[in-house]
């Protein structure tokens, strides 16, 4: 993700400032978005994705491709997609929206997209800026990278400067 960061940031120039970067360590998945959810309820949460973890394989992925919502001719956001065992991945997908329905949550109705956000363009961006943002980073081509998916994280997510920090409450992994 940081080679990918690199490169379009060398491709941005002057543009550059219209993005707003993710921190790679803070980089992830989303599997399920919950929104505000009570502390109570945490422990309720990570015992629904423990059910879902328990005697499943990790899920062997590569992070390639790129794309952006909502599309890369006026990008919001920029993102690296996966590929591999998505199949898996979509089980797994699945089986958390089950594990949450119970507890009140109600299951994205919008089709799963897998992929990792690298960047989101900032609000003050004007259409042709959105236009050349998509155009420069279209032009980059990298590698596959590994990505294997070995564990299921519940986070909070706060924003602080305009970015979001993403704090672990609760970790379970695909021990299979």
């Amino acid at each position: 993700m940081r080679s990918v960061q690199a490169q379009l940031r060398a491709r941005m120039l002057e543009k550059d400032s219209l993005l707003r970067y993710v921190d790679p360590d803070q980089a992830h998945l989303t599997l399920a978005f919950l929104g505000a959810t009570q502390p109570e309820r945490v422990e309720s949460i990570g015992d629904g994705l423990a059910t879902v973890a328990t005697g499943r394989e990790p899920i062997p992925l590569a992070a390639g491709g790129f794309g952006a919502f909502p599309e890369p001719r006026s990008p919001r956001v920029l993102w690296i997609g996966l590929e591999g065992a998505l199949a898996a991945l979509l089980d797994i997908h699945a089986r958390v929206g089950a594990a949450l329905v119970p507890l009140g949550y109600v299951p994205d109705s919008r089709p799963f997209a897998a992929h990792i956000t690298l960047a989101r363009v900032r609000e003050s961006a004007s259409v042709p800026e959105r236009r050349a943002i998509g155009i420069a980073f279209g032009a980059i081509w990298g590698p596959t990278v590994p990505c294997p998916i070995e564990r299921i994280a519940l986070y909070r997510s706060d924003l602080e400067r305009g970015s979001p920090v993403y704090t672990p409450l609760r970790t379970v992994t695909l021990d299979g």
